[in-house]
């Protein structure tokens, strides 16, 4: 399942109690809603922090149906984000429990794990190798050194 980036402005949105089983957002809100992710997504971006949001183009604004190019595990993430940043917008101030959430889930995307790299042998050490603690060919004996 693909999430637009439009759903993620909805979801935003029912997290500030805006949009509900009974409102529904309007089309003013999601272009705004949608200015605000794509800016704040740059911002992160900026910080090094990519999660795989596709940008729209330099000047071309996205739009509703666009693909956001999120994983399942960063579509929450990135929802309670947008709506603590959007809460100014809309008139209201996000709940505790939002901004908590978010605070989370920015947090988490900060803790990458680092690739393991293969060894090499022939590499000395301090070049960000230790081979059996030393400098060694791969063929000598460390018993004859």
């Amino acid at each position: 399942m693909s999430i637009t980036k439009g759903d993620l402005v909805i979801r935003a949105l029912k997290m500030l109690g805006v949009v509900d089983s009974i409102t529904s957002a309007d089309p003013e809100e999601i272009r705004d809603g949608l200015e605000y992710a794509d800016s704040m997504i740059a911002e992160w971006e900026n910080h090094g922090i990519t999660i795989g949001y596709l940008m729209p183009l330099d000047g071309i604004q996205s739009m509703p149906d666009d693909e956001s190019g999120l994983t399942a595990q960063n579509v929450l993430g990135v929802a309670a984000n947008l709506a603590v940043n959007m809460a100014p917008l809309m008139g209201r101030e996000s709940q505790q429990t939002v901004r908590s959430r978010a605070k989370l889930f920015y947090e988490g995307l900060f803790s990458v794990e680092l690739p393991q790299r293969q060894s090499d042998p022939m590499m000395p050490t301090g070049s960000g190798n230790c081979y059996l603690g030393a400098y060694q060919y791969p063929d000598e004996d460390p018993a004859q050194i």
